[in-house]
């Protein structure tokens, strides 16, 4: 089977990058060939496309790169939205098929007239798995590409040992492994409960806490944006969560269950043959 995988870009750690990245590493392995097509210069993967060739399924990110192989010689196109805000992630016509990451996507695909299954995010979990936490809260992580509460984070976590990291070039899963908790949104939520670590989802969007399995099923809806309950913290609120931790606390089973990247290629290639 030929496969054809689109993002605007790849050059950076963002989320639907990584989700390309994870996909294909996953398609590859179980022995697919695998083409992946930007608009912008691909950095991160060096594999090429051809618009004259045969696809038996392409996994399409960004509306702008359906437009451009809406008339290719593809069997299948499923067309993924990533999130409710960029307008690259807007259906349009085009696709044979339709997925949402969330809830809350599915909502606003539905809003705009069309119907969508759910299949979560894709997880390495080989990659991302657990190593010992500390008893006691030392080691704290703030990870997000858009850090714009960075003080917040700063004021609250004075006396830990904290790191922040934006993504880009840094080794995410070394960084994860190094600390006990870790403040992030999405796919950094998913990766880190997915290293057994405490995650509490707070961003610029605001806050859903420290992930319980109740609170982490609720904050998933919303793909885990800390839009679910929306909470505005300052570094006082903040604190008092980061005092919820509890090393014995692991929510890897979840992640095995909904984002583990095997199952997640499985469900695409269900959608595709219904």
């Amino acid at each position: 089977m030929n496969i054809l995988l689109t993002n605007r870009s790849m050059k950076f750690r963002a989320g639907s990058e990584m989700w390309v990245k994870t996909m294909y590493e996953e398609l590859k392995k179980r022995g697919y060939d695998v083409d992946i097509f930007t608009i912008a210069e691909n950095k991160m993967i060096p594999e090429s496309y051809d618009e004259k060739k045969h696809y038996s399924l392409a996994l399409i990110n960004h509306n702008v790169c359906l437009e451009k192989v809406k008339n290719w010689n593809i069997d299948c196109k499923v067309f993924t939205s990533h999130g409710v805000i960029p307008a690259l992630e807007r259906p349009c016509k085009g696709a044979n098929k339709y997925v949402a990451v969330s809830e809350e996507v599915r909502e606003a695909m539905k809003k705009r007239g069309f119907e969508s299954a759910i299949i979560r995010n894709p997880i390495n979990t080989c990659l991302f798995k657990p190593t010992i936490n500390n008893q006691e809260l030392k080691n704290i992580l703030y990870l997000d590409n858009r850090q714009r509460v960075v003080d917040i984070v700063r004021e609250a976590c004075k006396g830990y040992n904290l790191e922040i990291v934006a993504g880009g070039s840094q080794d995410v899963r070394k960084k994860i492994g190094e600390a006990d908790l870790v403040i992030t949104l999405g796919r950094g939520c998913y990766e880190s409960l997915a290293s057994g670590r405490n995650v509490i989802v707070f961003g610029h969007h605001g806050a859903d806490g420290m992930m319980t399995e109740e609170s982490y099923i609720e904050s998933r809806k919303c793909n885990c944006s800390g839009r679910r309950y929306k909470e505005k913290w300052d570094a006082k609120r903040l604190r008092e969560e980061l005092e919820k931790y509890n090393p014995a606390v692991n929510l890897r089973p979840l992640i095995l269950q909904s984002h583990k990247v095997e199952r997640i290629v499985e469900q695409y290639v269900r959608v595709a043959n219904n």
